[in-house]
């Protein structure tokens, strides 16, 4: 019975984002809006990714990846519990970290690349060296419901990419976040000291961004929460990190916001709904700089990051609902990653790869090498409460841009 239900939950996951209609009106601080729209055109134009490398090491899931700042390293998490630390050019393991007692979630280089921050299951913030290979310290007191990271990709802790902030959303009243209606969220440095509260959402906090520097910090609230993703109702805030002020306040109506990613530059922030829009917002006037319609049949990304080089470009990770295939009692899917010119609205490139998890996508520094992680074949896990599919060969697929 149990896998019965867990088989219905992963189908309507999938199919979901396609039963949702599109609702055009969209305000700006309280105020109608002129929106530069595109209607996606879904075909490859002159240039196309090539897989160069593949990593394997990992025994199951790969749950993020993040690059270092010259591009050589790549770090990465998995849920079986380790951070590791490849050579790119090489496609080598560097090293291992061990030490989380349940998944590790995420994980970043510090700018100097000497430390990486992991973020785990286990509610610990650890801080790992890379010379010696060891963990320096780490940090208690960041619980997390896994079945909210599961289903609607909610983290109690985000990092800055150059590892120099995290942050840590809470509720004073319960465990998990999606039912809170007073939510916290402090802001850390890399040395586990708080150096501020971001304060003035009124509904619970259901995304948290840090730009690539870390120098700002977007959250998004809702009123009505689906247990398969997304808030109605939602608002977004953009703050600066250091002194916890609030810089904007993007207000969409009628929407279902499922997640964002700043510019590298920190002039844009864009969004993703589930009515198959991606909305970008410049953050010098808080107004919409340009908004995109994906194609009636396709589901909405499940991730969009912006290219560290090219502030106009942002790679997405989309399903093709007829591409889901099923092994165990969880589907294993292709999907598209596409690469999306936001100046013609026009789709640049895609490529095809088989995913078990939708968050662990990544840009190089130079723009130039997308990292995603791939399977290709699932097992059951049913040793908890709930029986889990997890990937039974794990990979991280290296693809590399060439302009014909």
């Amino acid at each position: 019975m149990r896998k019965n239900l867990f088989l219905l939950s992963s189908i309507s996951l999938f199919l979901l984002s396609s039963c949702y209609s599109f609702t055009q009106h969209i305000s700006n601080f309280g105020k109608s809006a002129e929106i530069n729209s595109y209607k996606i055109a879904e075909k490859p134009l002159k240039e196309e990714w090539r897989e160069v490398k593949s990593l394997k090491g990992h025994i199951s899931d790969v749950n993020s990846l993040s690059f270092s700042k010259d591009g050589k390293l790549l770090v990465s998490t998995s849920r079986d519990k380790t951070v590791k630390v490849w050579d790119v050019n090489s496609a080598t393991l560097q090293n291992d970290f061990i030490g989380h007692s349940a998944w590790s979630i995420s994980a970043v280089f510090e700018e100097n690349t000497k430390n990486i921050l992991s973020y785990g299951a286990d509610g610990i913030v650890k801080v790992w060296d890379m010379k010696s290979g060891k963990e320096k310290t780490e940090y208690k007191d960041f619980p997390m419901l896994l079945m909210e990271y599961m289903f609607n990709n909610i983290l109690p802790v985000n990092f800055s990419s150059n590892g120099k902030y995290f942050t840590h959303v809470y509720c004073k009243n319960t465990k998990g976040i999606s039912n809170c209606k007073d939510n916290n969220i402090d802001v850390y440095n890399s040395s586990g000291k708080q150096i501020n509260k971001l304060s003035g959402h009124k509904d619970f906090v259901s995304m948290v961004s840090l730009s690539n520097d870390g120098k700002y910090t977007a959250t998004a609230s809702c009123k009505e929460f689906n247990f398969f993703g997304g808030c109605s109702n939602s608002g977004i805030k953009i703050w600066d990190t250091n002194t916890g002020k609030e810089i904007h306040e993007l207000i969409e109506k009628g929407r279902i916001m499922a997640l964002g990613s700043f510019s590298s530059d920190n002039k844009y922030f864009a969004e993703t709904s589930f009515e198959r829009v991606l909305q970008t917002w410049d953050l010098n006037t808080g107004k919409n700089a340009e908004q995109m319609i994906f194609a009636s049949g396709n589901s909405i990304p499940s991730v969009i990051v912006y290219n560290p080089k090219i502030n106009k470009e942002i790679a997405s990770l989309r399903l093709t609902v007829a591409s889901v295939s099923f092994a165990g009692t969880l589907p294993l899917a292709e999907k598209n990653v596409q690469i999306w010119d936001m100046n013609t609205g026009k789709l640049k490139s895609s490529f095809v790869v088989k995913v078990a998890r939708d968050n662990s996508i990544a840009y190089s520094p130079d723009g130039n090498f997308i990292a995603v992680g791939a399977c290709s074949q699932t097992r059951t896990d049913e040793s908890g409460d709930i029986p889990l599919v997890e990937c039974a060969d794990p990979s991280i697929k290296i693809f590399k841009r060439v302009v014909n």
